[in-house]
């Protein structure tokens, strides 16, 4: 995500949300990437929260399967972009 915000911007957030957030802006709201996408994003996060802060928290298989398969859309995105 950082990469795709990247070709667009000269200076990246300093935090995760930042760039969350920044990526809704200059991708999602423009329609460059599905709404579905930035919402996906966002759920990332979340989870990625969970696992970092709550040591209870219940991560799934699932929930690591649809964030590595967010991350593997967002690469091909970038790699299409780069070409």
């Amino acid at each position: 995500m950082k990469g795709l915000l990247l070709s667009k911007l000269d200076d990246l957030p300093k935090t995760q949300s930042g760039v969350v957030t920044k990526f809704g802006e200059v991708s999602v709201k423009p329609q460059l990437v599905p709404a579905s996408t930035g919402r996906e994003v966002r759920q990332a996060l979340e989870q990625r929260n969970k696992a970092r802060y709550d040591y209870h928290a219940d991560i799934t298989e699932r929930d690591v399967e649809k964030t590595m398969s967010l991350v593997s859309e967002l690469v091909s995105r970038l790699t299409a972009e780069v070409e």
